[in-house]
């Protein structure tokens, strides 16, 4: 294991002249972003200032005591409870000093607070202690970061800064707060998270009131029920006199004027904080004036105020002290809440029923979906957070998915954990949890940081955050690291860079960023940061970087460090680094010694480089010797290039078209693209495009549409439409939401903010819009295979119209298809089955379609559906398993006659005997009872044929009601009758019961008659079915029976399908619910 810094840098105070160390959590959850899988880091600091006091006055014995039970040397005590009534000031104690902390410990703060919902309990403790001990290790926050994984962080942890010479600290201050210590023993309380044996040194410091006491739950030897570590705290005379003065003005509100005082309370009370005056206003239901008046009273202290989550919302309300919260919560009684609660519900359901306008509180965004689960309303909670419109304006206030996705997880582990879980409740959530996450997959890496240059900085970093796809998130932060750095927001970089990025994987990532810091003259900064890196290999290559810029009068110094460096990734990538330094300071010899050592690519590209250099300090003799001394020949044909394309771009052209190998050709007529722009022949670069390949093109595409955007955008837009349509296999989502990026930045630098942003907001919607990608996605196959199952033709028609607006060429959904064939819209059916991967598939619609047109009498449309497939069918040649469906086809059509002499061709016995059935079933169904029975007769020559084929015929005469059908079999003479008799009369029972039972009784023996009269019943309707069931039920073959019994009916499901449904349609732009 590589060594760590001596210093443990206190990365939330960089640059705030603290002492000691502090990793903060705490009380907003909302502070950190969900879904990263960069190494984990809090900026909880600013609300630890705002919770403890601008001078804490008297307590310096405290201070002293704490100082000394955290730096004390073992063996001491591993616990300390501080102990005290409300209001005696125990938060601002533990809040100073943790911002104060002594040198030598690792702080793990957290305060348990009763006004605010997200800091109340385990769920918030563990959300923020685990990431914080996550910082502490300097990984990402782990997949199994919950109760379970606590110990094992928090062990690790302990360790970790052991090793380093400090010890972990962690404060939990307000156990007596703590909503889950009264409820199951507080077998789900904070307290029975707590260590009992505390290891590598680590040590706790708690908090509370002596009541309640430790939850029954804690083992009975746990520390916290040794009397001996308890402190008592006495009450500051600066907290007594706020507890009077805020108490006094909470029963002043109680008995308010007229109620309204009392209103403004009681919601409060009940949301749990987070609303603004307008939200009290429209809450309470008077004039703006009288709720303002209540706020901003002598009464109103018994409020504070804080910023709303997202900063362009207005302010909003919380109660001052968590003692006042519980207080009101005993003045009103659980009913008074409960009314204030209804009234918060009806609220929220008339902004529901606007479809959740953009004047939509950033409470019901926020709150509702707390409030919802703290009081048991999970069937609420799951409608609200799964409501489309609702997500949508979610997404416009936060700039993107991450705040949804946070509140459906939190919304899911809520509903999988009740007594009785709510199956169709997870099956939403987890259906929205993956359309959410789906959403961002195709997002252009460069569209983050379009919006950053559009000036909407909040938006980019949730869009680059909410990116789902690793690599894409990690390229989306490096296009905008430049951005934020330029417009002096490094924190907010180093921020991103820290969450969204996993650093493991994509280090390079926060190279570029202090490479940027440094560039606009921060070298100071960026120099501290590089020393904070945590692995010793790239925080050695971020040090090189960072001293490039100094004149190299030593590089063989910088190449032995390099050289020292353990991990080969970052170890050839400093040595490359390096040579590219001293190409740029002209010493080409020993850049391409260096080269030597490197990789191919790594070589190739600094050989190049040098030759260049060579060049352009103008020996071109020793820059072709140099190019054609690599092992890559491409170097000298690009330089050569990149010269004629100076003087003559026809003659470079038709230099890159004389080239034989198509893959070259297409690189460098993509090269020759960005020679053309660089120089502003940006017609000659569009003419280009049209010698390229789709997948070449695909790359030229993007810098042609940016410089013509830059001066005729509405010509871009429609050369992307052209080779949308050219390369329509190759120009999908994805490809279509990066062209309207690079459309939407030429717009920016041609001066048209207006227009560019309308483009970029419509490329972020075409990145999330349903592609034809969704075909093979698990959970689509498996709600088609569940409404065909289920034989729902109205959802069936919605999903086949999702399947066309998607733009998928080729599909598999066949029982979606086939379902509409049978009973669905014919015209619908047959688009989809045109689509359809496979001709078999495709017959498989196309069968009962042309059924269906025939038994209307439209033989026009008949003949047109048997042309079309034949067109199809020619211009592949068909597999022989094939062709019986091609005779069905026939045959469905009413050709039979045809139908069979393409049977007859057919080779294989198998797939010859399956098209004759087809043909013998037709062939009764329009009564020629001779000519099927012919097929039987003289057709096979395999052995077993006959009897097949007898049953085939026994099953189409008795479908058609052919009494007779026992005299034909007879003369067939053909071997195992029996069987084919049973089926004669299985198919019979259903055009003549009567007749089918007597034949029954006289043909059959006692095993065969039940065995016939059970499949008999499965083709009847009541009560005939019951009819003869009940005969075999009688008899000693009566577990036959059982078979037939058919299952109930499943309720709720379908609901599962509507929405899903709905998702779907509204991606396509589809009106949900009417396609």
């Amino acid at each position: 294991m590589t060594k760590p810094p001596e210093r443990i840098v206190n990365s939330a105070s960089v640059g705030d002249g603290n002492t000691g160390d502090l990793v903060q959590v705490g009380i907003v959850a909302g502070d950190f972003h969900y879904g990263a899988t960069g190494a984990a880091k809090s900026w909880y600091l600013g609300k630890v200032r705002e919770l403890a006091p601008d001078k804490l006055v008297g307590r310096e014995t405290e201070l002293a005591e704490l100082k000394r039970f955290c730096l004390a040397a073992d063996p001491a005590p591993p616990y300390a409870w501080w102990r005290a009534d409300a209001w005696s000031g125990k938060t601002a104690l533990m809040a100073s000093f943790a911002l104060d902390p002594p040198e030598g410990v690792r702080l793990v703060p957290f305060f348990v607070r009763a006004p605010d919902a997200e800091a109340d309990g385990r769920a918030g403790f563990l959300t923020e202690v685990n990431l914080q001990l996550a910082e502490v290790l300097g990984i990402p926050l782990p997949e199994n970061a919950g109760a379970s994984g606590f110990p094992g962080l928090l062990d690790a942890a302990a360790e970790v800064t052991e090793r380093r010479g400090h010890r972990l600290i962690l404060i939990v201050d307000g156990l007596d707060e703590d909503r889950g210590a009264g409820e199951n023993d507080g077998a789900g309380s904070i307290a029975a998270l707590l260590p009992r044996r505390p290891t590598h040194g680590m040590r706790v410091i708690v908090t509370g009131r002596p009541n309640p006491g430790i939850p029954p739950a804690l083992h009975p030897d746990h520390p916290l029920r040794d009397p001996a570590i308890v402190r008592e705290l006495v009450s500051s005379s600066a907290a007594s006199a706020a507890e009077l003065e805020m108490k006094g003005d909470l029963d002043r509100l109680l008995v308010g004027e007229a109620g309204e005082a009392r209103d403004v309370l009681g919601v409060l009370v009940a949301a749990r904080g987070g609303l603004s005056r307008d939200d009290l206003v429209e809450l309470v239901g008077r004039q703006a004036d009288s709720v303002h008046r209540i706020l901003d009273s002598v009464e109103g202290r018994a409020f504070s105020r804080r910023r709303a989550r997202w900063n362009f919302g207005p302010e909003v309300y919380v109660l001052a002290h968590e003692g006042l919260q519980a207080r009101a919560v005993g003045r009103f009684g659980s009913d008074g809440l409960q009314a204030y609660r209804d009234r918060l519900m009806a609220w929220a359901d008339e902004y529901r029923d606007r479809g959740w306008p953009a004047s939509t509180p950033q409470f019901l965004l926020l709150g509702y979906p707390r409030l919802l689960q703290e009081t048991g309303q999970l069937q609420r909670l799951v409608e609200c957070v799964t409501d489309l419109a609702r997500q949508e304006r979610l997404q416009d206030v936060s700039g993107g998915e991450a705040a949804a996705q946070a509140e459906i997880a939190a919304a899911h582990a809520e509903v999988s954990t009740a007594a009785q879980p709510d199956v169709v409740g997870l099956l939403k959530l987890s259906m929205h949890r993956d359309d959410l996450e789906a959403r961002n997959a195709r997002t252009p890496a460069r569209l983050p940081a379009l919006w950053a240059r559009l000036g909407q900085f909040a938006r980019a970093e949730a869009l680059a955050r909410s990116i789902s796809e690793p690599k894409r998130r990690a390229d989306a932060v490096y296009e905008l690291v430049p951005v934020m750095v330029r417009a002096g927001r490094a924190d907010q970089a180093d921020r991103i860079v820290t969450e969204a990025v996993d650093e493991a994987e994509f280090p390079i990532v926060r190279q570029y960023l202090l490479t940027e810091i440094a560039a606009v003259g921060d070298l100071a900064r960026a120099m501290a940061m590089a020393e904070a890196i945590g692995d010793a290999s790239w925080r050695c290559r971020a040090l090189l970087t960072l001293s490039a810029p100094r004149p190299l009068t030593d590089p063989a110094t910088m190449l032995a460090a390099a050289d020292k460096i353990p991990d080969d990734k970052a170890r050839i990538n400093t040595r490359y680094f390096v040579a590219r330094r001293l190409i740029e300071q002209g010493d080409v010899a020993r850049a391409v010694a260096v080269a030597e050592d490197l990789d191919l690519s790594s070589s190739v590209d600094v050989i190049t480089r040098a030759a260049r250099r060579l060049r352009d300090d103008g020996d071109p003799e020793a820059a072709a010797d140099l190019a054609a001394s690599a092992a890559a020949p491409g170097i000298v044909f690009s330089m050569e290039l990149e010269d004629l394309a100076r003087t003559d771009l026809e003659r470079a052209k038709e230099k890159v078209l004389g080239l034989g190998d198509s893959n070259r050709r297409g690189d460098y007529v993509c090269d020759l693209v960005e020679l053309a722009i660089e120089q502003g022949s940006v017609g000659f670069a569009e003419s280009l495009l049209d010698l390229l390949s789709p997948v070449h093109g695909r790359r030229a595409l993007f810098p042609v549409l940016e410089s013509l955007a830059a001066h005729d955008d509405k010509r871009a837009m429609e050369l992307l439409a052209i080779k949308s349509d050219e390369w329509s296999g190759y120009v999908g989502t994805e490809v279509r939401a990066a062209a309207m990026t690079a459309i939407a930045e030429g717009l920016l630098k041609a001066g048209d903010t207006a227009k560019a942003e309308t483009l970029a907001s419509e490329a972020e919607s075409a990145a999330r819009s349903l592609s034809d990608e969704h075909g093979y996605k698990p959970s689509f196959r498996r709600v088609a295979d569940f409404v065909v199952a289920a034989r729902d033709v109205p959802a069936a028609e919605r999903f086949a119209r999702v399947v066309l607006a998607s733009g998928a060429r080729r599909h598999g959904f066949s029982g979606i298809a086939e379902l509409l064939a049978e009973s669905g819209d014919m015209e619908l059916a047959e688009r989809v089955g045109l689509r359809l991967v496979g001709t078999s598939a495709m017959f498989g619609v196309m069968i009962p379609l042309v059924r269906r047109h025939r038994a209307a009498g439209a033989a026009k449309e008949v003949c047109r559906i048997v042309r079309g497939v034949g067109d199809r069918v020619a211009e592949q040649s068909l597999m022989e398993s094939e062709l019986p469906r091609l005779v069905a086809l026939h045959c469905a059509a009413g050709f039979p006659d045809q139908g069979l002499e393409i049977a007859r061709k057919i080779e294989k016995s198998y797939h010859r005997d399956s098209a004759y059935k087809v043909v013998i079933r037709e062939f009764c169904a329009e009564g020629r009872i001779e000519s099927a029975a012919e097929i039987v007769r003289g057709g096979p020559v395999n052995e077993l044929a006959p009897s097949l084929l007898a049953v085939a015929l026994a099953e189409a005469m008795g479908a058609v009601g052919y009494g007779d059908g026992l005299e034909v079999l007879d003369n067939l003479e053909v071997k195992h009758r029996s069987a084919a008799v049973k089926a004669f009369l299985e198919r019979l029972a259903e055009c003549d019961l009567e007749r089918a039972l007597h034949l029954a009784s006289t043909s059959l023996s006692p095993f065969e008659r039940s065995s016939a009269l059970v499949a008999m019943a499965d083709r009847l309707a009541e009560p005939a079915r019951s009819r003869l069931l009940a005969q075999v039920a009688q008899s000693n073959e009566w577990p036959s029976v059982l078979p037939a019994l058919r299952p109930g009916e499943c309720p709720g499901v379908t609901e599962v399908v509507d929405q899903f449904l709905t998702l779907q349609e509204s991606r396509v732009g589809l009106d949900p619910g009417n396609g």
